[in-house]
């Protein structure tokens, strides 16, 4: 962003954040860091996004939403193996698991009107679609324009229509127009 920012050739009024899985939870924190206030000590670069396409984020790590447990032994991603790969990003999970940039649903110092509208999408097979959905009604409640989705699929297993509506929804959020219907 902060590159897009300084070179003429960008046109930095159309800049979005996306990302999956862990990338989601990437996207979704520097979304929020970037709507913090100016000179705060966890304020992102100062620039301004237009959208965020989130598909199905890690938001809150040491939550047990339903999902986890209903999904804890699934051999593509269930909880063990999500508890797994967060016990080894955490150094100290119980301190870090307050910080909103490993909890974005806890970050207080936001300001909300300068959050970019959201797409947030889930598989309804995944371990992370009751806390991506969660995310989404949180932005919602906030006044944050949002678009949500679940879809029958599984944790990084997008069927090709899905990935189609990715990117028309994501144009359309980019262009100021209505956010398509989920395929």
């Amino acid at each position: 962003a902060k590159w897009c920012a300084a070179d003429a050739r960008c046109d930095a009024s159309r800049i979005a954040v996306a990302g999956d899985s862990a990338g989601g939870h990437l996207a979704a924190a520097t979304a929020l860091a970037t709507a913090r206030p100016k000179g705060s000590a966890s304020a992102a670069v100062d620039v301004s996004l237009k959208g965020q396409l989130i598909l199905n984020p890690l938001i809150v790590p040491f939550s047990p939403y339903h999902s986890k447990v209903r999904l804890y032994d699934d051999p593509m991603l269930g909880a063990g193996v999500l508890d797994w790969f967060v016990a080894r990003l955490y150094d100290d999970p119980i301190r870090q698991a307050c910080d909103p940039r490993a909890s974005p649903m806890l970050d207080d110092d936001v300001i909300w009107e300068k959050v970019p509208s959201a797409i947030v999408v889930t598989c309804h097979f995944d371990p992370l679609a009751d806390e991506s959905d969660a995310y989404a009604r949180h932005l919602h409640a906030k006044g944050v324009k949002v678009s949500a989705a679940r879809r029958l699929e599984m944790h990084g297993q997008w069927a090709p229509d899905t990935i189609a509506w990715f990117h028309a929804a994501l144009g359309a959020l980019l262009d100021d127009r209505e956010v398509p219907a989920c395929c």
